[in-house]
């Protein structure tokens, strides 16, 4: 694992040994694939939570249904008593299996939970400070450890009783925190977390005045407010009126088309070809990440495009694939994010500058999917 994060970092080892603080690179690197692996782990749950609502559902009706079948066809009452139990035994193993805090809290809540625990780590080490092998791994395996069950249930309790949340690091343990960054999991969940929820329960109804405008059955889902709809416009840039737009128009409205440039830049953080698609269909991860990760300007993002290739991070590891793109100067080893990130747009405005490159779909210094797929195979490594 340390030797694919070395080459993610464009290092090598000899490199490392003359000069130790290129570790911290190597960190960064990690810290990134750690976004990736949590983004795929966190959508992989809200979808088993889907899932497993729809069989404890299956289960109570097949149960009902077979007793009340038995009871037509003049079967014995013991019989159909024993179906209904068999039944309903079945759905309680089936809830007990389930049973965990995470599918019992809002999939927005898990997310934010997750997004804040990694906030917060990355707001308590001094990444100057990681120039070893072992360092590097202490953080790199701190900041993965805010993404795992055990961390995010013990904060979401915390929440639900009152109780303080996981110690966070105070000035006298701040120059302890690198070699324990399990001690900075989470800052106070009651921020993001208003109230716990008991079970999987029925969207109220909204009103019509507030529903989101063309928003698809299946983004219906999680999408049900033109509150949820501005978030998602606002995290991707666009207009916050709490219409999407229509799915598939041609030409696409603008947040339709900021939701394909999401998309795109989520396939090409993956090393994948093709265009994304205009809605969220079925992605109800995807609309969590970008409900919690408030207004793309705040966070240095110019473009949809960026924050989801970027991994929702702006610093040298992330920038790195966008520098080669567009042909831009490989930063020093000392640079810092912000220094990387101002070549990166000095870079972008200079490749603009050919005539053969593609119009830019917002600012000059923005990078988007077309100008990103002009630059070499190379941009990958």
């Amino acid at each position: 694992m340390v030797t694919a994060l070395i080459r993610k970092a464009n290092l090598s080892l000899p490199e490392l040994k003359s000069n130790p603080a290129r570790w911290k690179d190597v960190a960064d690197a990690g810290l990134l694939e750690v976004d990736i692996q949590c983004d795929r782990y966190l959508a992989a749950l809200f979808t088993f939570e889907r899932e497993q609502r729809a069989g404890r559902q299956i289960l109570t009706a097949a149960g009902a249904g077979t007793a009340a079948f038995l009871g037509l066809t003049g079967a014995a009452g013991a019989t159909v008593a024993i179906v209904a139990a068999a039944f309903g035994l079945a759905a309680n193993v089936f809830d007990a299996g389930a049973g965990s805090v995470l599918f019992t809290v809002s999939p927005a809540a898990v997310r934010a939970v997750a997004v804040r625990g990694r906030q917060a780590f990355l707001a308590g080490i001094d990444r100057k400070q990681i120039t070893s092998r072992p360092l590097m791994m202490i953080a790199v395996q701190g900041y993965l450890a805010q993404c795992t069950p055990a961390a995010i249930e013990a904060n979401i309790d915390n929440a639900a009783t009152g109780a303080p949340s996981v110690s966070n690091i105070d000035t006298a343990l701040k120059a302890a925190a690198l070699a324990a960054p399990s001690a900075s999991i989470l800052q106070n969940p009651t921020i993001f977390i208003t109230a716990p929820v008991a079970g999987p329960a029925k969207p109220a109804d909204v009103k019509t005045p507030d529903k989101p405008g063309n928003v698809t059955a299946a983004e219906s889902e999680f999408i049900r407010t033109k509150a949820d709809a501005r978030r998602v416009q606002t995290a991707l840039g666009t207009t916050a009126d709490g219409d999407l737009g229509p799915a598939g128009a041609t030409p696409p409205g603008e947040t339709r088309l900021a939701i394909s440039e999401y998309n795109t830049g989520l396939l090409r953080r993956d090393k994948a070809t093709g265009v994304g698609r205009d809605v969220m269909d079925g992605k109800e991860a995807i609309y969590t990440n970008l409900a919690a990760s408030g207004a793309l300007a705040t966070g240095g993002f110019k473009s949809p495009f960026e924050r989801a290739l970027m991994g929702n991070r702006l610093d040298c590891v992330s920038v790195r694939p966008a520098i080669r793109s567009v042909h831009g100067p490989v930063p020093s080893p000392d640079a810092s994010d912000e220094e990387c990130v101002k070549i990166l747009r000095e870079a972008i405005v200079k490749r603009r500058g050919d005539p053969s490159m593609p119009k830019p779909m917002g600012p000059a210094d923005a990078l988007d999917s077309a100008l990103f797929d002009k630059g070499p195979p190379s941009r990958f490594q």
